[in-house]
């Protein structure tokens, strides 16, 4: 670790301290003064938190270029600070501070043992950057390639599983590859629980998504057996979700009824029941207008809005009084 406890403490408390004191500019003068006597990356630090917190982005933005050149320590701290302040919602409008920090970091210190965790962070910036919608090709793929570096970083350690899931996500969720997804995970071993969970969630709703009927038919009945309930219930759901987007209405309904009765604790279980009666009350009608349906609720539940609010609005047009 680059910084220690203490140093992040300090730093939150000189921060605190300054706000309760009103933010005074005899403050951030004094901080100057201090650092132009003693001529201490530390103090520099400060001064960067401190207008920061002051919400004078461009002078912290001049001081962090030249933090960059002082040392490891110095610049992670403030990555540090903003990361911490994001989180805890203190700061407001940092972004640009933040990602230069990110960059700055990365630039100067990229094999550093913590670099994997700042890439992971801007990661995870570049999607939110993505999901606002500024750039959000060149966002999103500036987010895959900083994963791709984590996991070729030697020192990846910790970050591994968080990257491959993350790419995972953005690959399925924003791009709409659902292919990617499946590959990106292909193989990949998970020592952590909730992650290796996580994955066959992804997996699941990508295999459903790319239609890949066979594989998902294989993995989904594989993991219903699993000792692990909730890897199980992952399984079940994702068999009936499988009958009802291949259009095999009868086994959708008892699938997913059962589930959900089996299952009252999962995540997956208000879903399931609320498909089944969907399903159920609709085969009451015209099976055409539950197919015509089901292309819109296909596309919804794989995040393509524009596709799926079409496909419903021609179903409206073609079934008016149908009671879905």
């Amino acid at each position: 670790r680059c910084v220690s406890e203490t140093d992040a403490a300090d730093i939150d408390l000189a921060v605190e301290l300054y706000a309760e004191g009103g933010r005074e500019e005899s403050f951030l003068e004094f901080v100057d003064s201090t650092a132009a006597h003693r001529e201490s990356p530390d103090i520099m630090v400060l001064k960067t938190v401190l207008l920061v917190d002051a919400g004078r982005y461009d002078e912290a933005v001049e001081h962090l270029e030249r933090l960059g050149s002082s040392g490891e320590r110095e610049t992670y701290s403030v990555v540090g600070y903003l990361v911490r302040a994001r989180r805890r919602g203190t700061v407001s409008g940092n972004d640009p501070v933040l990602r230069k920090a990110l960059e700055t970091f990365l630039r100067d210190h990229g094999s550093s043992a913590v670099a994997p965790g700042v890439m992971f962070v801007l990661a995870e910036d570049l999607r939110s950057q993505a999901a606002a919608g500024a750039e959000r090709e060149a966002a999103l793929g500036e987010a895959l390639d900083m994963l791709d570096r984590i996991l070729e970083h030697p020192k990846c350690g910790f970050y591994r599983e968080p990257a491959l899931l993350l790419e995972a996500e953005i690959l399925l969720d924003e791009l709409h590859r659902a292919d990617g997804a499946i590959e990106a995970l292909a193989g990949a071993e998970f020592r952590e629980e909730d992650k290796a969970r996580e994955a066959e969630r992804i997996i699941m709703r990508a295999l459903i998504e790319a239609r890949r009927w066979e594989e998902a038919e294989r993995r989904f009945s594989i993991l219903s057996g699993d000792p692990d309930s909730v890897k199980a219930a992952v399984g079940r759901y994702g068999m009936g979700k499988m009958h009802f987007h291949r259009g095999e209405y009868g086994t959708a309904v008892d699938s997913l009824s059962r589930f959900a009765e089996s299952h009252p604790w999962s995540e997956f279980a208000n879903d399931a029941l609320e498909t089944a009666m969907l399903i159920r009350e609709a085969l009451t009608e015209d099976r055409a207008a539950l197919d015509c349906y089901r292309g819109g609720y296909v596309a919804l539940d794989g995040g393509r809005v524009g596709e799926a609010a079409d496909s419903l609005d021609a179903f409206r047009q073609r079934h008016p009084l149908s009671l879905l």
